[in-house]
């Protein structure tokens, strides 16, 4: 996997809508993996997405281990309820995931099995001083997540004399 656990739970946000690549200072809900900028001009609503703790599931007969990355998924926001209500946005939304193919770019896919909160919201309250002068409301979600890399077959174009058609047959989901 050459993709860190944080990247894959971003690009689930990101095909959800629930954040935006950081483009600008006025991006809408950017997400960052492995910080939160706390500059004065960073946007007040922003999420960071963080690898944490990994857990042992088990280990096969044949010697392999699995194994299930944890992330933790911080929320700032300058409102209170406007941070909580992303955050729960953003645990329905990987409450859903089962099964769900994630497409880093065109040479990058996975497919995550399950995902698990080990935690739901949690309220940390407002930033400490001495990181910007803001101080806006944090929140954290933490999760547990089984995934494997997936290689994507290259399509294979069928003429049947008349029409043509993809043969997915062999996609590791339905499409």
């Amino acid at each position: 996997m050459s993709a860190t656990p944080a990247q894959i739970i971003q690009q689930v946000l990101l095909d959800a809508s629930l954040t935006n690549p950081p483009v600008n200072k006025n991006t809408v809900w950017p997400s960052f993996i492995s910080f939160l900028p706390d500059a004065d001009d960073a946007p007040n609503d922003a999420i960071g997405i963080i690898d944490s703790m990994s857990v042992k599931q088990t280990r096969l007969m044949i010697g392999e281990v699995i194994e299930r990355p944890g992330v933790q998924i911080l929320v700032r926001s300058q409102k209170y309820d406007v941070g909580y209500a992303r955050a729960r946005a953003i645990v329905a939304e990987l409450d859903e995931v089962i099964n769900r193919p994630v497409q880093i770019d065109s040479t990058e896919s996975y497919l995550i099995t399950s995902v698990n909160r080990t935690s739901g919201v949690i309220p940390l309250g407002r930033e400490p001083s001495g990181m910007g002068t803001k101080r806006r409301e944090l929140f954290s979600i933490n999760i547990l997540f089984t995934v494997r890399a997936v290689t994507i077959p290259t399509p294979v174009l069928i003429w049947d004399g008349d029409t043509q058609s993809w043969d997915d047959d062999d996609l590791p989901w339905d499409p």
